[in-house]
């Protein structure tokens, strides 16, 4: 891999180095496949797990890293060290070179953007393996470096949070490290997650369901999501549909990520065009 001062690339950039879970995490990898195939993706960046790693090694005391805080996280020095290393990382200053890439990144921001956002992409093969553990994190609207920096440490501590550890530990997993995702967040009248790509009816059916919600996702109410499901059709035309009241949904404006009042909670998130 090139530019070690960095450690931020472009999709393509990343495509060209092989774009592997162990560098990228298993979401910035699966973003730089999906551009692979040309499929649409906002145009995105990634700060590779060696960011972490050498942060990790910089700034952590010996015996703080993650593979040494899975061993030793159920053990009370171990929930100590782990308390020390999320307050060191919090706080671990990023490299010149990378802080003068994530001010060029808010420089490029147009009007009418929503900022920038961070997401975390821990070097898991199986990304519900790190859903489960609590790995994923994600920041909204941020439109300076500072922000952008303290959003990469936010999603760096979490690979070294004692309950997180403790999953992972259950999970039987020896070591991660955190690569993080940057993406210009243009205005998001509907967000949609993939939940199963199983087969329904006869053999052939290569029909998905997808979750669907307003803005970039709704608040849980009652311990539940109100979202919209989907069954879509190969060719993309809508199957079937259960259409939930979604009162609720997660914007962007000057002051960052709000939550508002939907303006249609009893339309579909996602109409048929989309």
């Amino acid at each position: 891999m090139s530019r070690p001062a960095s450690r931020m690339y472009t999709l393509l950039e990343a495509a060209v180095g092989g774009g592997r879970v162990a560098d990228f995490g298993a979401a910035g990898a699966a973003l730089v496949e999906a551009q692979r195939h040309g499929l649409p993706v906002i145009e995105s960046w990634l700060v590779d797990a060696v960011a972490f790693r050498d942060a990790v090694a910089a700034d952590l005391p010996p015996g703080h890293d993650p593979a040494s805080l899975l061993r030793g996280i159920h053990k009370p020095s171990g929930r100590e060290k782990a308390a020390r290393a999320r307050e060191r990382l919090l706080d671990t200053p990023l490299s010149e070179a990378l802080r003068e890439e994530l001010s060029a990144l808010c420089a490029g921001l147009e009007p009418e953007d929503w900022g920038l956002s961070v997401r975390s992409s821990a070097t898991l093969s199986d990304p519900s393996v790190a859903s489960v553990a609590g790995l994923d994190r994600v920041c909204h609207g941020l439109r300076d470096a500072p922000a952008l920096e303290r959003a990469i440490a936010w999603a760096w501590s979490a690979a070294v949070e004692e309950d997180v550890l403790t999953r992972l530990r259950d999970l039987k997993l020896r070591d991660v490290a955190m690569a993080v995702i940057i993406q210009r967040l243009r205005p998001v009248r509907a967000s949609a997650v993939l939940l199963s790509r199983e087969r329904q009816g006869s053999a052939g059916d290569a029909s998905f369901l997808v979750a669907a919600e307003h803005g970039l996702g709704s608040p849980a109410q009652d311990g539940a999501k109100a979202r919209d499901f989907v069954r879509v059709a190969a060719d993309g035309s809508a199957l079937a549909r259960r259409v939930a009241y979604k009162p609720r949904a997660l914007v962007v404006n000057e002051g960052g990520s709000v939550i508002v009042a939907s303006d249609a909670p009893d339309l579909p998130a996602l109409s048929d065009a989309a």
